[in-house]
């Protein structure tokens, strides 16, 4: 099992190759746009684990853009008792949805 640890828009998440990921948007780019990360934290291949100070060198996951959307609406509701007052406001993020085509490491593909 290969897995990798990577840090975007001040996040931390674990991918896998094959897999598709929810990141909050941080990509202006059309659909099927290639993207690379460069700040990895953390890989682990079967029993190698590859620890970065703060991030592996030479370490890249490339995936692919598949689609951006607005995630479901998240109401904020403040009231206080005995003042009639309420207020209730709602928020929708915009995510981006990508596909983790490979995980490679000093140019070599982790399989």
């Amino acid at each position: 099992m290969i897995y990798a640890i990577v840090e975007t828009k001040g996040k931390q998440f674990c991918v896998e190759p094959g897999r598709f990921y929810d990141i909050p948007d941080c990509f202006d780019l059309p659909q099927q746009t290639k993207i690379q990360f460069q700040k990895i934290l953390l890989i682990t291949q079967k029993s190698n684990i590859f620890l970065g100070k703060p991030w592996v060198k030479n370490a890249v996951v490339e995936g692919r853009i598949l689609h951006t959307y607005k995630s479901t609406k998240l109401f904020v509701y403040k009231m206080q008792r005995k003042k009639r007052m309420r207020r209730k406001k709602g928020h929708r993020q915009i995510m981006t949805r990508f596909f983790v085509e490979s995980i490679s490491l000093n140019g070599d593909i982790l399989v």
